[in-house]
């Protein structure tokens, strides 16, 4: 009798076990997350971090779960057509969080597309502002640019927009060769001037030289001692002179002068 009482308490325990956990449903949010409570449909309140008990059947409680942390998504490239009509694809690199959990839960439907679409509308009006050579300097202003036109759009809907990066900038390709060309003709330009440079420098030493030797004929004359001087170390070297050019007479023959000078 005691062991028959024993097994209906135990039954009994096991089934109001069971039955209390389809009632509840254990809901954890994360430091990185906040979650949506909903009461027959209607929003209650934001579930902090922490773990929190749904009652489903009774209440038709139910949690909608939102991750909080800083998202780097790429929107990719878009064929845009600029104020001077060359169509170029720009991708963007975008950072962004979740500010404010309801408004970006309540009033939008998906706020990954809603940004998605609020920066290609950016870019598309500012690309179609400027022309190619404007947008190419103005490249790494431009995405500071889009983070100002998008901003205080999708605060209203609590998304807060970091920062926008133009990340790739694609050329047609017959704008592609004609840049290459430019680029070439330009090395070239550059080396020929250097080359210029460099063979003016050199003419100019050789004029120097030219008018040191024409008002200084005794350097010359020592060179030419310096160099006999040089030949006559190496065994088998045969000098030979012409006539009226033998070197100490004319070393003489200008120590001399400048003596009288």
């Amino acid at each position: 009798m005691s062991w028959s009482l024993f097994s209906i308490g135990v039954a009994c325990c096991v089934a109001l076990f069971l039955l209390w956990r389809s009632f509840v449903t254990n809901l954890t949010v994360f430091e990185h997350q906040r979650s949506l409570l909903y009461r027959r449909g209607r929003f209650e309140r934001v579930l902090a971090p922490g773990r929190h008990r749904l009652w489903k059947p009774l209440v038709h409680e139910s949690a909608v779960v939102v991750d909080m942390r800083l998202r780097s998504v790429v929107i990719g490239g878009q064929e845009i057509p600029t104020k001077d009509q060359i169509g170029i694809k720009v991708s963007v690199i975008a950072q962004y969080q979740v500010n404010d959990v309801c408004a970006a839960t309540h009033m939008l439907e998906s706020y990954g597309e809603f940004m998605h679409h609020e920066v290609q509308t950016a870019l598309r009006a500012k690309i179609a502002a400027l022309t190619l050579n404007e947008i190419t300097e103005a490249k790494a202003d431009l995405g500071s640019e889009l983070t100002q036109a998008v901003k205080a759009q999708c605060a209203e809907y609590g998304l807060d927009i970091r920062r926008l990066d133009i990340r790739d900038m694609i050329l047609p390709a017959n704008i592609k060769a004609a840049t290459a060309k430019i680029v070439e003709a330009e090395k070239a330009a550059k080396a020929a001037l250097i080359t210029a440079r460099e063979e003016l420098a050199a003419a100019r030493a050789q004029a120097n030289t030219t008018k040191l030797l024409q008002e200084n004929p005794l350097i010359l004359r020592l060179k030419e001692l310096q160099t006999l001087a040089d030949l006559g170390k190496t065994p088998n070297n045969t000098v030979v002179f012409v006539s009226g050019s033998d070197p100490n007479r004319l070393f003489s023959r200008e120590m001399g002068a400048q003596n009288r000078s």
